[in-house]
């Protein structure tokens, strides 16, 4: 399992290096990306969603206000 915060896109932010970047943990991880003001508890279902290597959920949409 892998576990990304991250709540916005950097100055550096290079679409396809983050592309080909997420495809390598892809192969051999399931991966959970979280806005970093979301709630512990969207957060713990979001790794309990995750299953198996290629499962990626992305948790932005549930950040708090």
């Amino acid at each position: 399992l892998c576990l990304e915060c991250n709540g916005y896109e950097h100055k550096y932010y290079d679409k396809k290096y983050e592309s080909q970047r997420q495809e390598y943990i892809l192969k051999k991880y399931a991966l959970v990306r979280f806005h970093h003001k979301i709630r512990m508890e969207t957060l713990f279902n979001g790794i309990l969603q995750a299953r198996k290597p290629g499962d990626l959920v992305n948790l932005y949409a549930f950040a708090r206000q």
